[in-house]
């Protein structure tokens, strides 16, 4: 005995054109960038957990510098395609050296113990109560206690951070991502269209 099945074109075909009229490009767009996301605010979380090198040399806890960064990725959906943005100027180090200048001040503030890292001097001084005083001759701004200087800051005009691209997916990674992230939609629309 044996059972033979007939799949007519014309069946197949008609599930083709409902599986075709799904597929936009918007649609793919949607799906990669929402994995796209995804991936790199995961990323960022590692980034955030172990980037605490100024912190761990003054003894300091993370000021959560890099979790604002990760809270700074977004996703913009359009008809034909889908952005995904970090709008954190941190992410800057990603992709090429950053130069920090002063804005409002002579000087940049660098911490140089931990009760003031993390902290602008006027917010430091409001909290300890001490006086900053940037004594003759020096680059630094510091607190007097019985006649003891302590430095708490250094002075520079700017500073110059390099490229890290590690603070992003590398790009086999993101590639990866979004075709997974594609292949998904496509399998979801075609199950869809074959009910």
């Amino acid at each position: 005995m044996s059972v033979t099945i007939t799949i007519p074109a014309e069946r197949l075909a008609g599930w083709h054109r409902r599986w075709v009229e799904r597929i936009t490009p918007g649609l793919l767009a949607k799906a990669a960038a929402g994995a796209l996301q995804t991936l790199i605010i995961r990323h960022l979380a590692r980034v955030s957990e172990t980037r605490h090198d100024t912190a761990n040399r003054l003894g300091a806890p993370p000021s959560g510098f890099w979790k604002d960064v990760e809270k700074a990725v977004s996703l913009h959906t359009h008809a034909n395609d889908a952005e995904v943005s970090v709008t954190h100027p941190g992410i800057a180090r990603a992709v090429r050296d950053v130069i920090i200048r002063p804005r409002r001040a002579k000087a940049l503030t660098i911490p140089l113990r931990a009760e003031a890292y993390g902290k602008r001097p006027r917010e430091f001084a409001n909290l300890s109560g001490a006086d900053l005083f940037r004594p003759k001759g020096t680059r630094i701004l510091a607190t007097e206690e019985a006649g003891k200087l302590t430095p708490m800051y250094a002075l520079c005009a700017s500073v110059t951070q390099k490229r890290d691209p590690t603070l992003l997916p590398d790009q086999k990674t993101i590639d990866d991502t979004l075709a997974r992230a594609a292949l998904n939609a496509l399998e979801t629309v075609a199950s869809q269209a074959a009910r």
